[in-house]
């Protein structure tokens, strides 16, 4: 198994590749009976990492995680949205007209919050983390270009979503 940064923004980064062996627990009599065929030592087998900046990639990849939506861990997926939120993520280098001030926001406890993450950056192209300190959030949507509430939100993965404590905005996305 291989693993190497994904890096959008500009600057110097860590760009080593790790490597590791994953090893499966078996039982004994499982070892016994299947030693012979497992004798023979294997080449190790590098794949191909993608590019260090590769978006599609890494967009194609984080797309496809989904929860385990069992019995057992289940998604909970709120069906009805008690606040809608728009929120634009881009680097700040042209004034805006609205305030940049902060406002609190009491929401009441366990308050369904849908919250749209639009990134708008175009000079600094980066994959921005957006993380929600000490809580976890489900992933329902994702995507490029600007989002459209009447053709997107149909798209909403409301079944399996990822439940997640940071998610990449995409510039663009």
């Amino acid at each position: 198994m291989t693993d190497r940064p994904y890096v959008t923004g500009q600057g110097t980064s860590d760009n080593s590749t790790v490597a590791g062996i994953l090893e499966y627990e078996v039982s004994h009599k499982s070892i016994q009976s299947s030693h012979s065929r497992y004798t023979k030592k294997l080449l190790l087998y590098q794949p191909n990492s993608p590019s260090l900046n590769d978006t599609s990639f890494a967009t194609n990849f984080t797309s496809k995680l989904r929860s385990l939506a069992s019995a057992e861990f289940p998604a909970n997926v709120p069906q009805k949205v008690d606040r809608q939120y728009f929120f634009t993520v881009g680097l700040g280098t042209h004034p805006t007209i609205a305030s940049n001030g902060t406002k609190l926001v009491v929401l009441p406890v366990n308050a369904a919050v849908e919250l749209i993450l639009q990134g708008t950056s175009m000079l600094g192209a980066e994959n921005h983390p957006f993380r929600l300190h000490g809580f976890n959030f489900l992933v329902v949507g994702q995507g490029f270009g600007n989002f459209n509430p009447n053709k997107d939100s149909a798209s909403f993965n409301l079944i399996d979503p990822i439940e997640r404590n940071t998610v990449g905005v995409p510039s663009g996305g």
